[in-house]
């Protein structure tokens, strides 16, 4: 037994060797985790453009068999949905089933008087016709407001930076994909779809002041942004 003793202690861990391994595995394991996240949130990315893809396209497939017209309704953000779904294959009355029209990352909402994130999600509130997508209409209730309701697509004058659809929360300026907090921030980043059919994840431009008429929504950014309200 004593001559086995020496090699049993050379075989053993010291405590500082544990405590190495330890901190060791709990990094990877942070990385991992890391990593994992990440991929998760460029799939909800991903999956998110690909719905504004469409439903961008369905929408001017509607204006191409009305003149060319873009939607002109009262209910300037989420009346679209009602008008076109059709061309996106969809004849059911709206629900929580509507796959198409909701963003993976649509988690939260915001209570924009206070800036503080709630829960639910856009998706499922009836008032939205069940859509996490809000189509750039603001013009219909004012012609002092940006939008491009009642337009003629052929009349946009930048129809490759000119907001078409987007998700609810550029409107109002803050993100379900990076959410902040507060919530509502400066240079939120959105999925956004244009007049002319493409996609982009870009910055949304807020001036600071909180109130239902200083949402981003409300006025065009300054330069240096990737995207405008006005059609004109």
């Amino acid at each position: 037994m004593r001559r086995d003793a020496p090699l049993f202690r050379q075989s053993a861990f010291t405590l500082l060797e544990l405590l190495l391994v330890i901190a060791v595995v709990g990094v990877l394991a942070a990385l991992l985790l890391s990593s994992a996240s990440g991929a998760k949130a460029k799939a909800r990315r991903a999956a998110c453009l690909n719905n504004l893809k469409q439903v961008n396209l369905g929408l001017r497939m509607y204006a191409d068999d009305n003149a060319d017209t873009l939607p002109d309704t009262n209910a300037v953000m989420i009346a679209y949905k009602r008008l076109m779904k059709s061309y996106v294959g969809m004849e059911r009355s709206s629900s929580t089933n509507d796959q198409l029209f909701c963003c993976p990352a649509d988690r939260f909402t915001v209570d924009a008087s206070r800036n503080v994130t709630a829960s639910g999600s856009m998706h499922e509130v009836p008032e939205w016709d069940y859509s996490s997508y809000g189509f750039n209409g603001l013009n219909r209730l004012s012609g002092l407001l940006p939008g491009v309701a009642g337009k003629k697509l052929t009349t946009v004058r930048e129809p490759a930076k000119t907001i078409l659809l987007a998700e609810v929360s550029a409107f109002m300026g803050f993100s379900w994909h990076e959410p902040s907090s507060p919530p509502i921030a400066v240079d939120t980043r959105n999925m956004v779809s244009f007049i002319d059919g493409h996609v982009s994840f870009v910055r949304i431009y807020w001036n600071g002041f909180l109130g239902k008429t200083e949402w981003p929504m409300f006025y065009d950014p300054p330069a240096g942004y990737d995207y405008r309200w006005g059609g004109n």
